[in-house]
């Protein structure tokens, strides 16, 4: 049932336009709002050498601003679903 659920809400397009849109706040803060606010004057060249220094690391920093809310969202909505078909058993 938990597998059912899954892939229901995986095959849903608002899953994947939550997590874009909930990944860029999470990455526009993350990359370029807190370098900014930390006295940084400029945030997007200093992305773009870390992004060179570190290739992988900004990859990876960026890949997961987009797999955490799907993640979250995901299992919420399965969380959710699961006890709503169990209180009603």
């Amino acid at each position: 049932m938990i597998r059912h659920l899954v892939a229901v809400k995986l095959r849903d397009p608002g899953t994947y336009f939550l997590s874009i849109v909930v990944g860029t706040v999470i990455n526009l803060y993350g990359q370029i709002l807190v370098p900014w606010l930390r006295g940084s004057t400029t945030p997007f060249a200093d992305l773009a050498l870390e992004a060179s220094a570190r290739p992988w690391l900004m990859a990876t920093s960026i890949g997961l601003g987009y797999v955490f809310p799907l993640v979250v969202s995901v299992y919420s909505s399965v969380v959710t679903q699961y006890r709503s078909h169990l209180s009603n058993d």
